[in-house]
């Protein structure tokens, strides 16, 4: 029979009793677009991607033998897509200084595309934090082009049953996504995404994942330890979800008028894994010493109109101060013994949760902060050279940036960001003056030695022969955040 005409449960059975690399083949023949596509809408790199599409299959060759009869494979890829991907992106914190833009404003009658590049950074964690049940439907629908028909009968549910739960599912993302100031309806999320989600892997790809899974040959020590580290993420997932089923049961048994949360214990301090985990845990504002050695970087922020949520893990003192200030983008002056380690923080509250923050930080470390205009010396980035080479306009929807003391390189990134990552190599402000509102790639080689400070003028002559670019000093008023200790 022809390997085409049976289904996934079956072809992974006939893999996990047989090894059968022609029908783990099929598999990867049949899902690698859908996983290669997952991976690069969450880390936006096509190299990365395929890295992660490689230990994707490193999974499912391993967990053949566990997966059930009734599991939805496309789903299952999915979400071990997520947990990869998660993974990966860690490892890239130090090298990665900018996350992936989390809120876009969006206008409206906008068309398709506009649509995909909006939300396609978002799809997966909107999707994570979706019922199993409403992401194997949503799987089977968009990732698949299932009819209603086909996804009833693969989930054992009938086909009106089966357009309920995926209208449910799309309410929820578009709530996620107008949270996140993308205001979209159902029908232009379910277009957009039917139509985006999933494209076509690189050849070479498909003949190195289905070889490398099955038979661990040309895959890379990265490629392998990334497949470990998603088992063992995974394995951590399946003891969560036993926990919350434990601490639901012991809330429906009380019978007291205490109220549980729907966080672990109450427990704030976790890696959280849901999307509204701000939401989910009972109003507070708290500032307390990290559980974890080095920072996470991880923020997890509702936007409301005047006020923020947040809860922050494995943060600096500075890094509280200017997400309670929201000083992201502002200068800011610190006093010279600014409290060091990490910290974990909260500010939750139904209303006023910047102002509680901020008097938090004061109860805390006896610190407050003000706005203000200052006289300071720094350096104009100006257009000089319209034809050195490491300065390209971008043609590519993704988007990435790496940095470090070597260099910076970037795929449609904004001049704005690379001002910014001057003016932290340089530790001077740096005021974009270039004109240049497009998006662009960016290639910067350095040869400063790791840790050294870098002399301006010696950046200066790289960016004029490299990116055309260069430095000009100068004296601006700067609107800074002044820290200050509470007297």
């Amino acid at each position: 029979m022809d390997k085409m005409d049976v289904s996934d449960m079956e072809l992974v059975r006939e893999y996990a009793t047989r090894d059968s690399e022609q029908a783990f083949a099929a598999l990867v023949k049949r899902h690698v677009d859908l996983v290669y596509s997952a991976a690069l809408r969450q880390v936006r790199d096509p190299h990365l991607a395929e890295e992660i599409t490689q230990a994707v299959f490193i999974v499912l060759a391993q967990k053949a033998k566990s997966l059930g009869r009734g599991t939805i494979l496309s789903a299952w890829l999915c979400r071990t897509a997520r947990y990869a991907a998660a993974d990966a992106l860690k490892a890239q914190h130090r090298r990665l200084r900018r996350e992936q833009e989390a809120y876009m404003q969006s206008v409206s009658h906008e068309s398709e595309s506009d649509t995909w590049s909006k939300i396609a950074p978002l799809l997966d964690a909107a999707m994570a934090g979706l019922g199993k049940k409403e992401h194997d439907a949503l799987a089977l629908r968009f990732f698949e082009g299932r009819g209603f028909g086909e996804l009833g009968a693969a989930m054992g549910i009938s086909e009106a049953a089966a357009k309920m739960k995926v209208s449910r599912a799309l309410e929820k993302l578009r709530k996620f996504f107008n949270r996140r100031g993308i205001v979209l309806s159902t029908a232009l999320i379910s277009t957009a995404v039917s139509a985006g989600s999933v494209h076509a892997a690189p050849v070479a790809l498909k003949t190195s994942v289905a070889v490398g899974a099955t038979q661990g040959a040309a895959v890379s020590g990265s490629t392998m330890a990334l497949a470990k580290a998603t088992l063992q993420f995974m394995a951590w997932a399946k003891v969560k979800t036993v926990l919350l089923g434990g601490f639901a049961v012991l809330a429906a048994a009380a019978t007291t008028a205490v109220v549980f949360e729907k966080s672990p214990t109450g427990n704030w301090q976790v890696v959280p894994l849901e999307f509204d985990l701000v939401s989910r845990v009972s109003p507070r504002v708290q500032i307390v010493p990290s559980k974890f050695s080095r920072s996470r970087g991880e923020i997890f922020e509702e936007r409301g109109p005047v006020d923020s949520r947040v809860i922050g893990l494995g943060a600096s003192v500075d890094a509280i101060i200017r997400k309670a200030y929201g000083a992201s983008g502002v200068r800011t002056i610190f006093p010279g013994d600014l409290p060091t380690g990490l910290y974990d923080y909260i500010a939750n509250l139904p209303e006023g949760s910047v102002p509680a923050l901020q008097r938090e930080i004061g109860n805390v470390f006896g610190l407050t902060a003000k706005r203000e205009a200052r006289v300071a010396d720094v350096l104009l980035l100006r257009f000089k050279n319209p034809n050195a080479p490491g300065l390209k306009q971008a043609h590519d929807w993704r988007s990435s940036a790496t940095m470090g003391d070597e260099g910076y390189a970037s795929i449609n990134e904004p001049i704005s960001d690379f001002a910014a990552y001057l003016e932290n190599l340089l530790k001077i402000p740096i005021i974009d003056e270039t004109g240049l509102k497009e998006k662009y790639g960016i290639d910067l080689k350095l040869s400063n030695r790791p840790g050294e400070h870098p002399d301006w003028a010696k950046m200066n002559g790289a960016l004029i022969q490299q990116l055309g670019l260069e430095l000009v000093p100068a004296r601006r008023s700067l609107e800074m955040l002044i820290v200050e200790r509470i007297r």
